[in-house]
């Protein structure tokens, strides 16, 4: 049916029909632990507010998560007048294939989240709206106008902040359990307590955003409703940084979850993490905490007391204060970023390998520096230095490789670098004792399965792959120096990979981009 059709049927039953799909990945995952455990609770609160926003403004909505393992025509069935798509870059494509099949039936498209973020001008040239920060009202304009479906440049919209609160999880409810309905391992409920974040990292897309608290009664509200209905489930903070204002929102926290059984998950700076602290948190039965490391030589003022030394005395410091978190929380993570500018890039290595030897029962997290558009000031001034190589963007996921020109030793360097790395770490001895070190059974095999699994191999060989192409292949060289040569078939072909199912459905411009190495328009900072 055309537009006019869609819009006629629409308007005789008084409501505007709408889909928000939420891209978790853009191909199923190629592991166990992604398939059935990690992209099944990888959903977020924003994709669901929206449903919540339309459904307020009168329209009828369905709420739909892809994870890898549902079948495309499955998730878009249905007969609709606008759709909502949020995606991370590392998904655009899929995004974008969706997109163009909707549009040529008449179908207006919305795309937010992170890539809408990020690249406003190159997703304007696929959807017939792109939203930055959204608000009620943001959505309520696209309700209202709905611009003629197809007709490009897509309109930017944006409000002037993250929303001030949020729907509930009361409110959120059925299209939370339409997202939990596909867990199988683990009740993962995402919660939220503020916006934004009071360091300014460079390379991270909340640096320049303020920070923002919601209101603890709005917390406090959703927290007892999760303990009351699913008694079971890990509450997973998606806060940039928990413990800013910890001590009312522990009490929040702690009042509305007595009694119960539910668990707690969240990602905090060292500098707000203490000894007191851990233990109010481990009486909470908090489970899993993340405390953001990132580097060995900058990034201080996020590390506290850890962060006022640099490499091996910060590596010491740190290490004694993980194995300390680890003694009180069943589940650690620590984050790791290579390839910051103006830091040694092997001797970074070395000491990240010094590190996880010295904190075996931590799981390391090891991401490559990436510049994603206009998202962050790091972004910002790789651009306007011209200095953002033209990756496909389903590499940008921080793991396959990074996006940012640098010297040929140093890219060299880097990828040597995280292939022995990644060999260690994971290899059978450090996985081992990373399994003794830990609490319980369920977190040993986790751990195992990640390190020793499919997908942990697939990278390593794919990182040595980078390396060597970077070492002996002529014009996979010159890419990464930054010459006007096409994107090296090794990159096309894994990015045209990871769009798994949606490849076929690409519009002519990826593929050209692709295929010929046609440029990909530059964003330009707003």
């Amino acid at each position: 049916m055309g537009k006019s059709g869609v819009v006629a049927r629409a308007r005789r039953f008084g409501r505007t029909r709408v889909l928000v799909l939420e891209l978790l990945c853009s191909a199923p995952g190629r592991g166990w632990y992604d398939r059935i455990v990690k992209l099944p609770s990888f959903f977020g609160i924003m994709a669901q507010t929206v449903a919540a926003w339309a459904e307020e403004l009168g329209c009828l909505v369905a709420y739909r998560t892809y994870t890898g393992n549902e079948r495309v025509r499955d998730l878009l069935s249905g007969e609709w007048d606008i759709v909502f798509i949020s995606a991370y870059t590392r998904a655009s494509y899929a995004a974008y294939a969706i997109s163009r099949q909707l549009r040529a039936s008449g179908v207006i498209t919305a795309l937010g989240g992170p890539h809408a973020v990020a690249y406003p001008q190159d997703s304007a040239r696929h959807f017939d709206y792109v939203l930055g920060m959204t608000d009620r009202n943001t959505l309520a304009k696209v309700v209202e106008e709905r611009r003629s479906a197809g007709k490009a440049p897509g309109a930017y919209l944006a409000a002037p902040r993250h929303p001030a609160r949020f729907p509930n999880l009361r409110r959120r409810r059925n299209f939370l359990e339409a997202a939990l309905a596909k867990a199988r391992f683990v009740r993962v409920i995402p919660m939220l307590a503020s916006t934004g974040c009071p360091f300014e990292c460079e390379f991270c897309s909340d640096a320049k955003i303020d920070y923002q608290p919601l209101p603890l009664p709005d917390v406090e509200d959703d927290v007892r409703f999760a303990a009351g209905e699913y008694p079971r489930a890990l509450l997973i903070w998606l806060d940039p940084n928990f413990g800013v204002r910890f001590d009312p929102l522990m009490d929040a926290i702690e009042g509305a979850s007595a009694g119960s059984r539910v668990r707690f998950g969240a990602q905090s700076s060292v500098s707000l993490l203490g000894r007191e602290r851990l233990k109010r948190l481990a009486r909470a039965r908090f489970e899993i905490i993340v405390p953001g490391l990132e580097s060995w030589f900058s990034c201080g003022e996020k590390l506290g007391g850890v962060g006022r030394l640099q490499g091996p005395d910060r590596v010491r410091e740190a290490a004694a204060f993980v194995n300390e978190v680890i003694d009180a929380i069943p589940y650690v993570q620590v984050n790791f970023v290579f390839g910051i500018e103006g830091e040694p890039v092997l001797e970074s290595f070395d000491l990240t390998a010094e590190f996880v030897r010295a904190a075996p029962g931590v799981w390391p997290t090891f991401n490559l520096v990436t510049a994603w558009g206009v998202s962050s000031p790091l972004s910002q001034r790789l651009h306007t230095d011209r200095r953002i190589l033209p990756i496909p963007f389903p590499l940008l996921d921080q793991k396959s490789c990074s996006n940012v020109l640098r010297s040929h030793e140093s890219t060299v360097d880097l990828y040597r670098g995280l292939v022995g790395l990644e060999e260690s770490a994971f290899g059978a001895s450090l996985s081992w004792a990373r399994a003794r070190r830990a609490h319980r059974w369920g977190t040993r095999i986790i751990n195992v399965i990640r390190g020793r699994g499919s997908e942990m191999r697939e990278r390593i060989r794919w990182h040595r792959r980078m390396q060597l192409g970077l070492e002996q292949d002529r014009g996979f060289r010159a890419f990464f120096e930054g010459s006007a040569v096409p994107i090296p078939s090794a990159l096309r072909d894994r990015a045209l990979a990871a769009t798994g199912p949606f490849v076929d459905l690409l519009p002519a411009e990826i593929t050209d981009e692709l295929k010929y190495g046609k440029p990909r328009p530059m964003e330009r900072p707003r």
